[in-house]
């Protein structure tokens, strides 16, 4: 910044310097030469008040001290031209003040001539309107004095401030220091906060792909028994067929010896009687196969309401159900073993009535009759059969789809599981970048 006072003072002092072999003559000249040096002593402190104003004041107090500083030369300015003015003023005072005493020694000397005292109060006239003027300088010298002052003033007020704001400024840097190490070490902890919540769920994602992976192992060995319990099904459906198909054959052979014992029947009318014991007989056989397709229709409603207890006993755990499911496997082969049993034995009787009416030829009408009875029965058993089969079937079909929707609805949950852990990670991603900007700030 430039700095014109030096010149001023110079000026200044040449001015005092010059009016110092008047003094005598002119009153004025010793004012302004004590004035000078406080005008020096004042000036010091704004010169340092200005190198400490430009140390310390930042950009929002350049303006303000570039308007002082324009101010500050502008009355200097003045200064050294009312100096200027002011010497030119006491030169031509002086050379008046010579003429005139010049001119009143030629006065005193005789008054010899009348142009001269014309001239003498024509110079007096001057050396008055000068003495008026150097008042006025005088006057606006002090104006600008105290001008100078006031800026002094303003100056010091001014570098106050400045020490002020350098003191707020140095708490506030402080401050800030204080609260960038405290969220330093906030964000510190929040990093290790969310390292540890990360592994925990790290952990966390381990242990439901074990449990995934256990209920896929399990899936897969309720679907291996399944299809057991279908290949069974399909195997005990065959041999139904099979008993059906013999069970065809022998009506058959029933109906062609049905055709030839009508050939004899005429013979046999003689032992209707002994037919009569023999159908008794035969009759009180059927009973029992009556009564033994009731304990089966039994054992088949039995085995429902254990395949329904089942069910329900399925919905608590699955390694119950599992568990269950294979003891009702083995009572259903049991009851299939059985009822092979039963079919064995069934053909046996069909194969001693064959024999008995065989050797009885006065049966036939009766034998007939109970033949085609016997067939419906036979057939109607098989039908019940086949239906109880199929509704087995059926069951096991709904416990299937049953389990297929709840290792469906694990599959779902592991997938939100999945879905979370990925939102999990986005939002750490997330954290983690809007933290990166903060720690390098």
């Amino acid at each position: 910044m430039p700095r014109p006072r030096p010149r001023g003072r110079g000026k200044t002092r040449s001015g005092s310097q010059r009016m110092d072999p008047e003094e005598g003559t002119t009153p004025p000249a010793p004012e302004q030469a004590a004035c000078d040096p406080s005008q020096e002593e004042s000036a010091a402190p704004v010169d340092e008040e200005r190198a400490d104003t430009d140390a310390v004041a930042g950009e929002d107090q350049g303006a303000s001290e570039n308007e002082a500083e324009r101010t500050r030369e502008e009355l200097e300015r003045t200064v050294t031209e009312l100096s200027i003015q002011n010497e030119y003023l006491k030169s031509q005072i002086a050379g008046a003040q010579q003429l005139a005493n010049s001119a009143e020694v030629g006065i005193g000397s005789g008054r010899e001539d009348e142009d001269d005292s014309e001239l003498v109060r024509s110079l007096k006239e001057q050396v008055e309107r000068l003495s008026k003027e150097v008042q006025e300088q005088k006057q606006t010298q002090k104006v600008a004095e105290a001008a100078l002052e006031h800026v002094n003033m303003s100056y010091a007020e001014a570098d106050g401030k400045v020490q002020e704001l350098t003191a707020k400024l140095n708490q506030a840097q402080l401050k800030i220091e204080k609260e960038l190490k405290e969220r330093d070490e906030k964000y510190v902890e929040l990093d290790t906060k969310f390292q540890r919540l990360h592994k925990r769920a790290k952990n966390r994602i381990q242990d439901i792909q074990k449990e995934k992976d256990d209920l896929e192992a399990r899936f897969n060995e309720i679907n291996q028994k399944a299809m057991e319990t279908a290949s069974l099904q399909l195997a005990a459906q065959q041999e139904l067929e099979r008993a059906r198909h013999q069970a065809s054959e022998a009506l058959r052979a029933m109906d062609a010896e049905r055709q030839q014992l009508r050939t004899v029947n005429n013979k046999l009318r003689c032992n209707f009687d002994e037919t009569r014991l023999a159908l008794e007989a035969r009759n009180n056989a059927l009973e029992k196969l009556q009564q033994s397709m009731l304990e089966k229709e039994q054992m088949l409603e039995q085995i429902q309401r254990s395949m329904q207890s089942a069910e329900e006993k399925r919905h608590a755990s699955v390694s119950e159900l599992s568990a269950k499911h294979r003891k009702q496997l083995e009572s259903m082969e049991a009851q299939l073993a059985e009822v092979s049993a039963e079919r064995t034995k069934a053909s046996e009787t069909i194969q001693s009535l064959q024999m008995v009416l065989a050797e009885k030829d006065s049966e036939i009408t009766g034998i007939e009759a109970a033949s085609t009875g016997e067939a419906a029965r036979l057939k109607a058993t098989l039908e019940e059969i086949k239906g109880e089969l199929t509704h087995l079937k059926d069951q096991h079909e709904k416990e299937r789809q049953s389990w297929e929707a709840e290792c469906e609805s694990l599959r779902e949950k592991l997938e939100a599981l999945e879905s979370a852990r990925f939102r999990s990670e986005i939002e750490s991603a997330k954290f983690r970048s809007k933290s990166a900007p903060n720690f390098l700030f």
